[in-house]
């Protein structure tokens, strides 16, 4: 009796020290040190590259910064060095268009990999937006925001991939999981590079470095590539998405810090964190708690993502009626171009 008593509480004791295990590893995953490891940044120069930049020598890494503008990224360089944490770290600087052929690219890397060893963490961070209504800009645009947004990664990726790097980083967007109006050429190419994460992991799983995918969905960023975006944004795509930015530096250590958990979606702000339960898919599992909230909100966040399309489209109409009074005002007499209202007047007063 006394003996059955003390194999069965050791039993549950046991079982129970299994399952708390189980628990921590799922709930309080293992984070890779980034100290000593070679961190190789594209669009590492400034924004939210430059941002990670920071982070990552902060922390001990070793860098390549990849990008178009030498001037540029001296600059950067100088202003990184004030975060080094040792004598033995060191800051390579690389003038490179990643929109360039595969060939180029590839052998850009060797290059890189023969001065400094394999790459150990890949950051796809260039890219950018042309936003602007689809029936009114060039198809080229389509062209150009898969070579800058999609084919860019996926080149340097696959160039990257032989050094087996521990972590993948593509930076996406909020519109690379929903789409938006005056985004639809860069909304694709976003779309494109987060099915191709998802597929790039599933074929990773049990690779030699045990390689972990990350995709970003960074919200506005105080960034030189939003404020030139604001230059082309439709009224409507400016009144959805509202004045509100973060500063880049918060977005970047919260980027880090999911790196190196090897969480597959990176958020920071509270609507895209609500967007990624709703689309999350065929995405990684990443911890219980994560998948416990995806099953028990998803419902509930597309019932406020209806409202929310409820919202937008009220403002995309009211736009469309505003343009429509105006086309419908203009008339056209004796050969001059001329509004309802200035021919109110004359028929008044006769």
């Amino acid at each position: 009796m006394l003996l059955d008593w003390f194999y069965s509480t050791y039993g549950i004791l046991f079982l129970s020290i299994v399952f708390i295990l189980i628990i921590c590893d799922h709930v309080f995953p293992f984070r890779i040190d980034l100290a000593g490891r070679h961190v190789l940044i594209t669009g590492g120069s400034r924004g939210l590259g430059f941002a990670i930049a920071k982070v990552c020598f902060s922390i001990g890494s070793n860098l390549t910064l990849v990008a178009r503008d030498e001037t540029q990224l001296e600059k950067a360089r100088e202003e990184l060095l004030q975060y080094r944490q040792n004598e033995t770290q060191w800051i390579d600087l690389v003038c490179l268009d990643v929109m360039s052929e595969f060939d180029l690219i590839y052998d850009t890397i060797n290059v890189i990999r023969e001065r400094r060893g394999p790459i150990e963490v890949l950051i796809n961070n260039v890219g950018g937006a042309m936003p602007g209504r689809f029936k009114e800009q060039n198809p080229d645009v389509a062209d150009y925001m898969m070579r800058y947004n999609y084919y860019s990664a996926v080149n340097v990726t696959k160039s990257v991939l032989p050094d087996h790097p521990a972590r993948i980083v593509f930076v996406s967007s909020f519109i690379g999981i929903a789409g938006f109006y005056g985004y639809c050429y860069y909304s694709a190419a976003k779309f494109a590079l987060r099915g191709f994460a998802e597929s790039l992991q599933m074929e990773l799983q049990g690779s030699p470095g045990d390689t972990k995918i990350t995709i970003v969905i960074p919200p506005d960023l105080d960034t030189p590539g939003f404020n030139n975006e604001n230059h082309s944004k439709p009224v409507e795509t400016i009144e959805i998405s509202g004045s509100n930015v973060i500063d880049p530096d918060v977005m970047a250590s919260r980027t880090v810090q999911d790196l190196r958990a090897g969480k597959f979606l990176c958020t920071k702000s509270v609507d895209a964190w609500a967007l990624a339960i709703t689309c999350v898919g065929m995405t990684p599992h990443y911890t219980i708690l994560q998948t416990i909230a995806e099953i028990c909100l998803a419902g509930i966040v597309r019932v406020i993502a209806l409202f929310a399309n409820v919202q937008i489209n009220g403002v995309v109409k009211k736009f469309a009626a505003e343009r429509s009074e105006e086309v419908t005002s203009l008339i056209t007499e004796n050969g001059k171009l001329t509004t309802v209202q200035e021919e109110e007047e004359p028929r008044k007063e006769k």
